[in-house]
């Protein structure tokens, strides 16, 4: 019986797979419709997650709580309680079937940006004046003008798309005169700037994930009560006010509190309904009091997000681009002028400049109309 010598794959070949299966992942992970559908699958997923309950953070730190959350939970899903449990649905940002789609989002849109950026950025700062005739005939707007041989035409021409708030550059080669009219150059950018602001939203997801806490603290009146995420901060309650109207309505609830910092009193300040104390990276809410007047407890809800600045600015900056995406579209006119005088023109704009078409038209009934009086006279 003989036994056939396998045959080692040579290292080329190897090679050969290696480099075709990284071009092949590359063009999927920096394609804008595969980065779409991870953002729709991680929305998706964080909407499921919202409809299950979630362990508190104070209740994951104490053994009995989290056995009897645990047999809670049990009562409500029945025989899919432990199920959930052993995916970690009930942490549900810290779990692997939210965090893995996540990651190859982050991925995907790094990826996307990288494969965009220079053929935008070319796009914005990089422009020729001088340009093909390819241009001319393939453009969505186009016209060709038959002119006498001088430069009124032309003059007439930068004049109007001047009038228009285009920013012009010309050039001359070979006799030949080309002008690029531009309006609104910059705005392809904002492609790029949103891609950044998703980048930020997801770096501020995956903070709050991570390293948000909250706990809540109940103080009787004049105690105090440590803030167990904060090492040596404590707080303490020196009173709760409700403010009321003549027809003895409430206006306003406030809490007095004292942060207490390694034994030694910090600062003092008024926590009001919807209006929160911060001191350092701690959040201080108000929640709820108890008791009779003169006496009540305070339930305090203390609280740290790292990711709510990020959320905050990625917010700001997804509005601003957007703002320049939809309402300063980019829009340009390309036009040659030859020696014998035939003037070309050729336009194109973003999908947002939805009236681009009657503005080019407009120009160039403009143009014809200028140019029969100059035959006339």
């Amino acid at each position: 019986m003989s036994i056939k010598a396998r045959r080692k794959m040579p290292a080329s070949r190897i090679g050969f797979w290696a480099s075709t299966g990284s071009r092949l992942l590359w063009r999927l992970f920096s394609q804008l419709k595969f980065a779409a559908l991870l953002l729709l699958v991680v929305l998706l997923l964080a909407a499921f997650g919202s409809s299950l309950p979630q362990i508190p953070p104070e209740v994951a730190e104490d053994a009995s709580r989290l056995a009897f959350w645990r047999e809670a939970v049990r009562g409500k899903y029945g025989p899919f309680a432990d199920l959930l449990w052993s995916l970690g649905l009930f942490r549900f940002s810290r779990s692997a079937l939210f965090l893995a789609p996540l990651a190859l989002l982050v991925v995907s849109t790094i990826l996307c940006t990288l494969n965009r950026w220079r053929g935008v950025c070319r796009r914005a700062l990089n422009r020729d004046v001088v340009c093909p005739e390819a241009v001319f005939e393939s453009s969505p707007h186009r016209a060709r003008l038959e002119a006498q041989a001088d430069t009124r035409l032309w003059q007439t021409l930068r004049e109007s798309l001047r009038e228009r708030g285009f920013r012009l550059r010309s050039a001359t080669s070979e006799g030949v005169l080309y002008l690029r009219a531009e309006r609104n150059g910059l705005s392809p950018l904002a492609t790029l700037v949103n891609h950044f602001a998703l980048l930020l939203l997801l770096a501020g997801a995956l903070l709050s994930g991570f390293w948000a806490w909250r706990e809540e603290l109940v103080i009787p009146p004049g105690e105090t009560a440590r803030i167990s995420h904060s090492q040596g901060l404590a707080l303490r309650n020196d009173g709760f006010t409700i403010r009321r109207y003549p027809s003895r309505a409430a206006a306003s609830y406030e809490a007095n509190v004292t942060l207490i910092e390694e034994g030694e009193p910090v600062r003092s300040g008024l926590i009001r309904l919807n209006m929160p104390l911060a001191h350092r990276y701690v959040r201080l809410y108000l929640r709820g009091y108890e008791g009779k007047e003169g006496a009540y407890t305070l339930r305090l809800l203390a609280g740290y997000d790292p990711g709510y600045p990020l959320f905050v600015i990625a917010g700001c900056i997804f509005l601003v681009s957007l703002c320049v995406s939809f309402f300063l579209p980019h829009a340009c006119i390309q036009a040659r002028m030859e020696p014998e005088g035939a003037l070309h023109l050729a336009g194109h704009a973003d999908r947002q400049a939805y009236a681009f078409a009657e503005e080019f038209a407009s120009l160039i009934a403009e143009l014809r109309q200028r140019m029969e009086k100059q035959d006339a006279s």
